[in-house]
């Protein structure tokens, strides 16, 4: 298979959560109705910090599936063709 790598910068993270936060607001995505990333979801953090906009798990949280959820997201409108309808 090919691989595209994709490197999670400071720069590149806002950007990345973006596209999966206004497909959501869109209703373009289907969530799995997973309680982990229920949880990532809602607890989720956007700051505002002296070098800009960081986003990310609470102190002590995980943001492993958002993270998952966005990537694939990206990957499926670059590469896919088709948008990700998960249920």
């Amino acid at each position: 298979l090919p691989v595209t790598p994709f490197t999670t910068t400071f720069k590149s993270k806002g950007p990345l959560i973006e596209e999966l936060v206004l497909a959501l607001e869109r209703q373009e995505v289907t969530l799995l109705n997973d309680g982990t990333l229920k949880h990532e979801l809602m607890a989720y953090e956007v700051s505002r910090t002296t070098l800009g906009w960081t986003y990310g798990a609470p102190s002590g949280g995980h943001d492993d599936t958002v993270m998952a959820t966005a990537l694939s997201l990206w990957a499926s409108r670059r590469y896919g063709g088709e948008l990700i309808l998960w249920a």
